[in-house]
């Protein structure tokens, strides 16, 4: 009994090795590379944060109930859009108490108008009778010096001009004081209009409507609330994004306006190209650093408050080993890379990776060498010890 059991655990060894032989001597024909350093700016990464071009934020510009709301945070806006309606029963009544005081307005004004039209035609025609009158006087006053007519009729005479001449003052007096009342209509008037515009522009206030197109990042109130002016509502971001970082001072002087930067986003596994378009002069007194802002390119993905990390490619440049993305093996937290020996056989060598670099390459830190050999893109079915042709 114990022999045959020694005999099947001695042929199940033979089979086992058999098979580890078979399994050791499988070739493979991959693509294969050999390491070489890579010359890279010399660059500084700082952590940057996701933000809108510009925010808004809008508050109410009178007083009232909130009876409608018409949009919800993350709905989409254009300039001009209704966002909200505030209970406009007080403006509307004011409204309506200028347009009568315009009405008004209007009436005096054309009562004015024809006044003075009649002032002036009677200052017209009192003119004539004076011309007339003075003309007459003038005739008797040479007549009565050559006694070419009694004092009577020069009397008359001159008593109608005196008269007609007074007339003459009055209706001048007439005339101006339409004059007066006319501007005096015409500014009651603007005065009205004035009223009215502001009327409607404060009834326009019972509208709350969006200052520019964005999203809606933030509404303070539901319908129901009593708001005043100046109380925030809504908080619009635009669609269009920049990136914001904070500089410390010995790195402030690396970056200027219009400069191209890269911008990778970890959440997307994704690298922007940027353009810097401000940089703030002043630093800030409590962190001594800062701020730079650069344009983003349009991406929906792309969500303000997202992390993001700013290189700066301005110190020079040094050399790294890159490997390609598709030559990295990942088991769980390790990073490992198939590494053709001298014998052609392979071993996966664990590597210690940095930052990713353009052309789908990552840097190696530790654990490969120039001049080694890898496996561009090996297969799952690669092991240890297999050959691979080259």
């Amino acid at each position: 009994m114990r022999i045959a059991i020694v005999l099947v655990f001695v042929m199940a060894i033979a089979c086992t090795t058999k098979q580890q032989s078979v399994t050791e001597t499988r070739s493979h024909n991959l693509q294969t590379e050999v390491v070489a350093s890579l010359e890279i700016p010399t660059s500084v990464e700082v952590a940057a944060t996701v933000a809108a071009k510009t925010v808004s934020e809008v508050a109410a510009r009178t007083m009232g109930e909130l009876l409608s709301v018409h949009v919800r945070e993350g709905d989409k806006v254009n300039a001009g859009q209704i966002l909200a309606e505030l209970d406009a029963r007080d403006l509307t009544a004011m409204v309506k108490r200028a347009e009568a005081g315009l009405e008004q307005a209007k009436q005096a004004a054309l009562e004015a108008e024809r006044g003075y039209e009649d002032a002036e035609a009677q200052q017209r025609a009192t003119r004539a009778a004076f011309k007339l009158a003075e003309a007459t006087y003038q005739r008797y006053r040479q007549l009565a010096e050559r006694r070419s007519v009694s004092k009577q009729e020069f009397d008359e005479v001159e008593a109608k001009y005196n008269a007609v001449a007074a007339e003459l003052e009055r209706a001048e007096a007439g005339s101006a004081a339409a004059r007066s009342r006319i501007e005096r209509t015409r500014a009651a008037l603007e005065q009205a209009k004035a009223e009215m515009q502001l009327a409607l522009v404060q009834k326009s206030y019972s509208k709350v409507v969006a200052p520019q197109d964005g999203f809606i990042t933030f509404k303070a109130l539901d319908v129901g609330s009593l708001v005043t002016p100046g109380t925030i509502l809504f908080r619009i971001s635009s669609a269009r994004l920049t990136v914001e970082a904070a500089l410390e001072e010995s790195r402030f002087q690396a970056i200027k306006l219009r400069d191209k930067v890269k911008v990778y986003v970890d959440a997307l596994d994704k690298v922007y190209e940027a353009v810097v378009t401000e940089i703030v002069p002043a630093a800030d007194a409590r962190t001594r650093t800062f701020l730079v802002k650069a344009d983003l390119p349009a991406d929906p993905l792309l969500k303000p408050g997202m992390y993001a990390r700013l290189r700066l490619d301005h110190y020079g440049k040094h050399s790294v080993i890159a490997v390609p993305r598709s030559a990295i093996v990942l088991r769980g937290q390790l990073a490992m890379v198939a590494v053709v020996r001298s014998d052609g056989t392979v071993t996966f060598r664990l590597v210690k990776l940095g930052r990713k670099l353009e052309n789908e390459k990552f840097e190696v830190l530790s654990g490969l060498n120039e001049g080694d050999r890898i496996v561009v893109q090996p297969p799952q079915i690669l092991r240890e010890g297999d050959k691979v042709s080259r």
